[in-house]
């Protein structure tokens, strides 16, 4: 990998093992970020263009249910930011592709279009109350599929929903569903658990300081693990596995059962003599993935606890 180019993404934060990333990242020759806060990959980037808010912009946002969402411009950007598109249409122009990037429309003509091809019949409506509710609310995954199996087949090769894979059983793997449990060793012995926090979603808003006050960032432990371990509720603690060592507060409940631990989500990681410092949880997850479909296992993680 050459160069890196990256749009609403916060990788060396929220990829898993987060030192195998970074040199990983170090090594392309240019790397280039759209970032409004100097986030952990922005950092890292030889190139940062600041680029405007939702409140600085116009635009159309799909959430997770059938309904679209109209977002308008209610400030003025700042001097210096661009939108995303401004800035990839003066790379485009100077690279003598601007046509080919943007088939002759503004960014104002391309939501137009993209409204235009939906199914919204009053358009000037959606633009004022913000929101469109799609005719199929109670529409869910594999409808069409359920209602009618020969017109919509599953991307199978029976076409339909298989419970036997005879491609897994080609790769040597359970051509079944089975539970595939995955035991702690002596050396961590703790499985860590990073449920997301209700203050920010994954790692945005974790730099708002009033946020970080009403909810530091800790790491839960039952007192059965912390007495056997020797730690009293509010010292620090190292948190370690193959990937790496987190240095954070612990927080002694008995909320958290025995042979679980448990450290938010979405913490930006700061770095001391090696030492993740924040409780940044990515520092200690690993990149190895579930084989052979090559999932994440995130959430399948042990370590050990000591005091700091």
């Amino acid at each position: 990998i050459k160069f890196v180019y990256g749009l609403g993404t916060n990788y060396l934060n929220q990829g898993s093992d987060i030192k195998k990333n970074k040199e990983a990242f170090e090594k392309a020759d240019f790397s280039v970020a759209h970032e409004r806060f100097m986030t952990a990959t922005a950092l890292h980037c030889d190139v940062v263009f600041p680029v405007s808010t939702s409140f600085e912009r116009t635009d159309v946002m799909k959430g997770g249910g059938n309904f679209l969402l109209y977002s308008k411009q209610v400030v003025p950007k700042l001097d210096g930011v661009k939108h995303d598109y401004e800035i990839l249409c003066q790379l485009a122009e100077r690279l003598g592709i601007i046509e080919e990037f943007t088939e002759g429309k503004t960014e104002a003509e391309w939501i137009d279009q993209f409204i235009a091809e939906s199914e919204i019949e009053d358009v000037e409506e959606f633009k004022e109350k913000g929101i469109y509710l799609g005719k199929e609310q109670e529409r869910g995954a594999f409808t069409d599929f359920i209602e009618d199996p020969d017109k919509y087949p599953l991307d199978t090769p029976s076409g339909k929903i298989q419970l036997y894979s005879e491609e897994f059983a080609m790769k040597g793997a359970s051509p079944i569903p089975t539970l595939r449990s995955i035991k702690p060793n002596t050396e961590n012995p703790l499985r860590l658990v990073t449920p997301k926090s209700r203050y920010r979603t994954h790692s945005q808003n974790y730099n708002i300081k009033w946020f970080q006050e009403m909810d530091p960032q800790k790491l839960w432990i039952n007192p059965v693990d912390a007495v056997e371990r020797g730690i009293i509720d509010g010292e620090r603690v190292l948190i370690s596995s193959p990937q790496g060592k987190i240095r954070i507060e612990a927080f002694v409940t008995e909320d958290i059962m025995p042979g679980v631990v448990c450290l938010l989500e979405g913490a930006w990681p700061k770095y001391e003599d090696d030492i993740e410092v924040q409780g940044s949880a990515n520092a200690v997850t690993s990149t190895r993935p579930t084989l052979p479909s090559h999932g994440s296992r995130t959430h399948t993680v042990y370590v050990q606890v000591k005091k700091a």
